[in-house]
């Protein structure tokens, strides 16, 4: 084009949608650098970008890394794709919300947007957009998945020494001229803990701590436990891997589930409800995965909880710590977003079991974590199920609500088939709105 002033271009400019690889091959073999200008147009810092396989995060908080892709040209495949740089502009004066049945997402005016005309896929920017376009947007995420390995967990079992075992030890503390003050701080307690254990008066202490006396007074820790210990039973086991009930438990945990402390320290986990016989069916589930049987007890007012020993909730929060974070501030853990499609329902059962309701005509969930919120929008993908989340001030709380709403005959279906709830009264409700539709109406 240039010709004979050809040889004094150094450095060209590109659109941002060409493919930098493919213009390295100019046949020329020259290395020209190749810069790429751009208007500002750009999203919200706390819109989420999707990966497979991965939770979505807020674009803000995004590091370089994968990123959900759709192939427009070819077959509409999806791939994840590298990220390498990614710019941060200020904002221009004034943003736009583009809304639709499926999503909502914060914009520049000059930020462009794939709508479906006359049959083809055109760009338009957000300050073109009209009422009725139709918009492209993400309707199901591809994710094969696998189980998760899950972390080793050594419970600090709580067991029964026999009374001729605690003379033994305090026997053997004499021997080696100790006191109860050096044995309390060699255990790291108190001498007047030492002394209730002698006095027969610790009805089931802790292993460890049985195996730190041995070490004081100089008694081999397993002959001593083989000889004077019995160890109580449902003592707890944990899995190795997922699986669909593990994935349950934790999915009904994240919606109703709460830690309780006593002096500092975690004292029990607890599911709540005010439906007992769904509480019943939790209860049974946790004995069957973990050997641990909880204590179904009534609360004030309609309410009753399943209580279980503090070292689940220790476990739980060895796999994340958002899983019992204050309500605001719960996330789904990251493993989550990769597992098999049936696992990924259970979660979604268990939460919705804990948290969902079906009224009128549609599912709806409702937390105080925006973050969760999103979370289970992206889970509901892997479905095919889209929904937008709503927002509510509760004045008398001083928060957010936000609450997600599932709607429409097709997508109530395959909640219903792929998902579904393990509590009866709300699975009643919708299997019988999605009967009503399919009887006749009859002409008053």
């Amino acid at each position: 084009c240039f010709e004979e002033y050809s040889k004094h271009i150094f450095a060209g400019e590109t659109g941002l949608s060409a493919d930098p690889s493919m213009l390295w091959t100019m046949p020329d073999g020259r290395k020209i650098t190749l810069v790429s200008n751009s208007d500002a147009h750009c999203v919200h810092p706390d819109t989420y970008i999707y990966s497979i396989g991965n939770k979505p995060k807020a674009i803000g908080n995004l590091n370089p890394s994968k990123v959900l892709s759709i192939d427009l040209v070819g077959n509409l495949k999806q791939r994840d794709a590298n990220v390498s740089m990614l710019h941060k502009l200020s904002s221009p004066p004034f943003l736009y919300s583009i809304a639709t049945q499926a999503k909502e997402i914060i914009t520049t005016p000059e930020h462009r947007f794939f709508v479906l005309e006359n049959e083809k896929i055109t760009e338009k920017k957000a300050s073109s957009l009209k009422m009725g376009d139709l918009v492209a947007c993400l309707r199901q995420i591809s994710n094969k998945g696998k189980s998760h390995r899950l972390p080793y967990f050594k419970i600090d079992k709580r067991v029964r020494v026999l009374p001729e075992g605690i003379s033994f030890l305090m026997n053997a503390r004499l021997k080696n001229k100790k006191i109860q003050k050096n044995i309390g701080r060699c255990i790291g307690i108190t001498e007047d803990c030492v002394g209730i254990f002698e006095n027969h008066r610790v009805k089931f202490p802790k292993e460890s701590f049985v195996e730190k006396f041995c070490k004081c007074v100089f008694v081999d820790s397993n002959k001593f436990k083989n000889e004077f210990v019995i160890f109580k039973e449902n003592s707890g086991r944990f899995p190795k891997f997922t699986n669909e009930k593990f994935c349950q438990i934790l999915g009904y945990l994240m919606g109703d589930g709460g830690i309780g402390h006593s002096g500092g320290k975690i004292k029990d986990i607890s599911f709540t409800d005010k439906d007992v016989n769904l509480l019943t069916y939790y209860q049974n589930l946790i004995q069957e995965i973990f050997d641990i049987k909880g204590r179904l007890r009534k609360k004030q007012g309609n309410s009753s909880a399943v209580r279980c020993p503090g070292y689940l909730a220790e476990y739980f929060q060895e796999i994340d710590p958002q899983i019992l974070a204050p309500s605001p501030k719960r996330q789904i853990p990251n493993f989550i977003f990769n597992l098999p499609k049936k696992q990924i329902a259970s979660f979604l059962r268990g939460l919705f079991d804990a948290e969902g309701t079906f009224a009128h005509h549609s599912i709806q969930i409702c937390s105080s974590s925006l973050s969760l919120m999103k979370e289970v929008q992206a889970l509901l993908l892997n479905f095919g199920i889209t929904c937008n989340i709503y927002h509510d001030f509760e004045k008398d709380k001083k928060r957010w609500r936000h609450k997600i709403s599932i709607y429409g005959q097709v997508q109530l279906r395959v909640f219903a088939e792929e998902i579904g709830f393990d509590s009866v009264l709300k699975r009643e409700k919708l299997l019988n709105y999605l009967f009503s539709l399919q009887q006749p109406r009859m002409n008053s």
